[in-house]
């Protein structure tokens, strides 16, 4: 009579149980990263949208009137000559204020999302070490 060489039921669950755990986690990077990427293109249209003529507010330089734009930066015009600022960074940072309520609104919403952002990269640090904890315990001689 042959003898079996087969796993215990109780081991090839556990197996797959793992391997589904693991092919959960990778189903929620990947939900994240796409998250991430829907997101950053929606912020690059933000970052885009018409704010040439809205009045600003530098600490240094006072009062201003943006007249050029580009899709990184946008140049302002102050008495003491013109000056060039990165964005939205410029905003965010605190070296442009504006009480232009649009662009307000469009910062808030950009932070916003930033705060999404990294609450999908979260989410993708903390699948990842699932994923190698469930690996460890699938493949324990490897630790």
């Amino acid at each position: 009579m042959a003898t079996k060489s087969a796993r215990p039921k109780s081991q090839l669950r556990s197996e797959l149980l793992l391997e589904k755990k693991i092919q959960e986690c990778q189903q929620r990077i990947s939900e994240s990263q796409q998250t991430i990427e829907a997101i950053r293109s929606k912020q690059d249209r933000m970052c885009t949208a018409d704010i040439i003529g809205i009045s600003v507010e530098h600490k240094l330089f006072g009062a201003g009137i943006i007249t050029e734009q580009n899709a990184t930066s946008i140049t302002v015009s102050f008495d003491s000559g013109s000056k060039r600022f990165v964005m939205p960074s410029a905003f965010l940072d605190g070296f442009l204020k504006t009480e232009d309520a649009s662009v307000k609104e469009r910062l808030l919403e950009y932070l916003s999302m930033q705060q999404k952002i990294q609450e999908a990269k979260d989410d993708i640090s903390a699948s990842k070490r699932a994923i190698f904890a469930f690996e460890a315990k699938r493949h324990p001689h490897l630790r």
